[in-house]
């Protein structure tokens, strides 16, 4: 069984009965943005080793800038970045789904 923090995730052997782990058959995409490089490496290299698919991003900005956030299935977002905070950037994109598509 593989544990975070102590506690069993879904990924493991150990998956209760009926619980879909064909996580690339999903199209599952998690967004990792933090502003430590070896951190950033360290979990892109977890996810593969799952066969989650994963895009990395060094700052909240480059990943404004980028098309992934409409893509991404999950966010993972260190709080304490450089320039826009993960909080802020919570803020920001709540705040956009909630405004409905963009024109553009």
């Amino acid at each position: 069984m593989i544990q975070i923090n102590g506690w069993p995730t879904p990924l493991g052997p150990s998956t209760p009965k009926g619980l879909d782990t064909d996580i690339m058959a999903q199209g599952t995409v998690v967004i990792v943005v933090d502003d430590d490089a070896a951190l950033l490496k360290s979990v892109a290299r977890l996810l593969a080793h799952h066969g989650i698919e994963s895009r990395t991003f060094a700052s909240a900005e480059a990943l404004l800038e980028s098309d992934s956030v409409q893509t991404a299935s999950c966010l993972l977002v260190d709080i304490h970045l450089g320039g826009i905070s993960g909080i802020e950037l919570h803020a920001g994109l709540r705040h956009r789904d909630q405004s409905g598509p963009s024109s553009s």
